[in-house]
């Protein structure tokens, strides 16, 4: 399960496409930021290693090229894998995935992983239209659904959101079929279809597929959504998410404006003035509403808080849906890491990575100047299976788990002395990136991309410390009460055992 918003830059605070992200995944599942400059060479995607199927540059010019892929990548991934949950390449391209379920039936041999095709699409395209063509070439030719966990066996199809500097396409799919739609304003997407019947390109068969199985009305349009969408457990989980980012994104665009033109807004919908969505983006547009950078903070770190989880013990527990995910069992998934992508004239590319869970995490950001390189701290691009001492990942992890033994108790102070590492940093980030376009309007794109760098680093060790500090207070507490307590012990007690915890961590 994920969660992925994109705001088209004419909503956008600092008219800056944005993509934002909470990447589910199954819990453990160490997910380290990586870079890989032009050039890099992949013949074949993690999913088919134990397969003879091969990926050459066949499939719209790109593919798993022997030849090294056209444009330098970043993106957040599991550990085990060569695909990507979300990331950018060095032309601007952000993408994003999420999984799905549809009635088509899944491939005989194995076919490819979402995170595959979304990397292959970063490192051939250069917009996101090119991605959709991509994807949608790749999809054809190999089909998906490969087995996306190391635990157990867990296959799906994909959606997928793609932003460039200019537009914003999502397209979704279902076994070979797809549809592809330009946004024009802002988009949410979570595990459930959202393209009815407005795609704007569709798969040669889509229609006919849907005919044919009898999966719709013979005298009602095609409504991919409805047609394709398999009932399953997970619509109960996803649909609620979705529609509580739309209503998060809504609210912060509604505060993003004057109280005047709130109130004529509020008055103009409750008086049934607005016909669809169009005419109400417009009206949004049109009384200067955007959203920015802590506002999509706020609404990848929502639990439903005061909402569907009130009185269930914690609002991260787990016991209900959220858009940042919590697990109660090791068979559960849980939001991995979170990304928010913005690009800039100048300065290209900010990503802001959070580790593990973004309640429980800081948004640390990456910098990469067009024609440089960047650099990701060790600590941020390291982690694996196991507990690491080293990894930022697993200190944020465990920040987050070991606060939920008693989250009453413990997780206001725990969570103010990450929320300081940010706000510590704020004033000096505003100065370093000031400094950084100055350095490049005056020619010295590498002096400003290692200006950034430093910061970047320094900013991971500021981190890193802070998520140590609530480690090595939290296993003190724990020792002194004599082990894990409370309705989470025995979830976290295995969780620790399984991870090696207790053998890595070292206490001061």
């Amino acid at each position: 399960m994920c969660d992925t918003i994109a705001i088209n830059k004419k909503f956008s605070e600092t008219m800056q496409t944005i993509l934002a992200k909470n990447s589910d995944r199954p819990l453990g599942e160490c997910q380290p930021l990586g870079y890989f400059p032009a050039g890099t060479k992949r013949e074949k995607p993690s999913c088919v290693k134990s397969t003879s199927k091969k990926m050459t540059a066949t499939v719209n010019g790109t593919g798993y090229c022997k030849e090294g892929s056209r444009f330098a990548v970043i993106g957040s991934r599991p550990y085990w894998m060569d695909g990507f949950e979300m990331g950018a390449n060095e032309k601007g391209l952000f993408i994003g995935n999420e999984a799905e379920g549809s009635k088509c039936p899944a491939e005989t041999v194995e076919g490819l992983l979402g995170m595959d095709m979304l990397r292959c699409a970063l490192e051939a395209a250069e917009t996101a239209r090119e991605a959709v063509g991509v994807i949608t070439g790749l999809l054809e030719t190999f089909g998906q659904n490969a087995n996306a966990s190391q635990l157990f066996d867990r296959r799906y199809e994909n959606t997928f959101i793609m932003c460039d500097q200019k537009e914003v396409w999502i397209l979704e799919t279902a076994g070979r079929q797809w549809v592809s739609k330009k946004i024009d304003d802002y988009a949410t997407v979570s595990n459930c279809y959202t393209i009815t019947t407005d795609w704007t390109e569709c798969s040669k068969d889509m229609k006919k597929t849907v005919r044919d199985n009898r999966w719709l009305h013979p005298s009602e349009p095609v409504d991919f959504a409805k047609a394709y969408t398999k009932p399953a457990t997970r619509q109960r989980f996803s649909v609620p998410r979705r529609n509580q980012m739309m209503k998060l994104l809504f609210g912060c665009l509604l505060q993003s404006m004057n109280e005047i033109a709130q109130k004529r807004l509020e008055d103009d919908i409750e008086d049934g003035k607005f016909h669809d969505d169009r005419e109400l983006n417009k009206a949004l547009k049109s009384y200067g509403a955007s959203v920015g950078v802590p506002m999509l903070k706020f609404i990848l770190g929502d639990h439903f808080e005061d909402e569907i989880n009130a009185g269930r013990f914690s609002d991260s527990g787990g016991e209900n849906c959220s858009i940042c995910m919590h697990a109660n069992s090791w068979d559960e998934a849980k939001t991995a890491a979170s990304m928010i992508m913005t690009y800039e004239k100048g300065i290209g590319l900010k990503l802001l990575w959070a580790p593990a869970s973004p309640c429980m995490s800081v948004y640390i950001p990456v910098y990469w100047i067009p024609g440089q390189v960047p650099k990701i701290p060790e600590c941020m691009s390291r982690g694996s299976e196991k507990f690491d001492d080293e990894s930022l990942w697993w200190h944020m992890e465990w920040a987050g788990q070991l606060t939920g033994i008693d989250e009453e108790v413990y997780s206001e102070d725990n969570s103010n002395d990450l929320l300081e590492v940010e706000l510590n940093q704020e004033d000096a980030q505003e100065r370093i990136e000031k400094l950084a376009r100055k350095l490049v309007k005056d020619g010295m794109e590498k002096e400003a991309q290692e200006l950034l760098n430093e910061f970047t680093e320094n900013y991971a060790l500021k981190a890193m410390l802070a998520a140590g500090d609530i480690n090595d207070y939290m296993i003190k507490e724990i020792q002194a009460d004599g082990g894990f307590y409370g309705p989470r012990k025995e979830f976290l007690k295995d969780y620790a055992e399984r991870v090696s915890l207790f053998e890595n961590i070292v206490l001061s």
